[in-house]
């Protein structure tokens, strides 16, 4: 299925660089999923925070637009409307058949007002949301490309996130995306997403992680 011409209006990449241009200082947010093997029904969905390189998993039962949708409506019955326009002013994603329809991640089903603001790169461009893809090498030296994944449940999705979250990076002077998270939104909203630190001597971003 391809993404008609309302979908992408006013949502291209260079509509989001002027989006940019127009709102300094807004934190972008990278939308994406990582599939298993070809005979997987379910994949993760993942929240890359480009400022603090904090990411968020969740776990698709099938990669449908729907799936999608019901991920952001959890997030917002969660944490609340206002904190769900902190947490995502902005997403930039690609044009993948799930987040074909932006509208059910950017209007709250109960409103029907407007919660963030959906951009896609350009067709085949992935570069354009570096960020998110450079972060899922974390996640692949937990569940390596081929990996069925119809296995796993939502507490292996989270207990890999947590994981991820609470690994100190040279980009952040040692500190760890979870420490940063929490300075800027709190730990109170951290916990409501199911995000937890872990102690980093304990973190463990190998494929033993999920055989527990």
């Amino acid at each position: 299925m391809r993404h008609d011409a309302d979908c992408l209006k006013g949502r291209q990449y260079n509509d989001y660089i002027e989006y940019l241009c127009a709102h300094p200082g807004i934190p972008t947010v990278q939308l994406d999923t990582v599939e298993g093997s070809k005979e997987s029904k379910q994949c993760f969905m993942t929240l890359h925070f480009v400022n603090y390189h904090f990411m968020m998993i969740f776990l698709l039962k099938e990669k449908t637009s729907d799936e999608v949708s019901r991920v952001f409506n959890w997030i917002q019955e969660r944490i609340g409307l206002d904190k769900f326009k902190e947490l995502f002013p902005l997403i930039l994603t690609d044009r993948g058949t799930e987040f074909i329809n932006p509208f059910l991640i950017e209007i709250d089903p109960e409103s029907g007002d407007s919660r963030t603001k959906v951009f896609y790169c350009d067709a085949y461009v992935s570069s354009q949301k570096g960020a998110i893809e450079s972060n899922h090498r974390k996640l692949r030296y937990i569940v390596p490309k081929g990996t069925n994944t119809d296995c796993y449940e939502e507490k292996h999705v989270i207990l890999m996130m947590n994981h991820i979250a609470s690994y100190p990076l040279k980009e952040l002077s040692g500190n760890t995306p979870y420490q940063i998270m929490e300075i800027v939104y709190g730990k109170e909203i951290l916990s409501l997403l199911n995000v937890e630190k872990v102690d980093p001597a304990s973190v463990n971003l190998t494929t033993k992680l999920l055989m527990k």
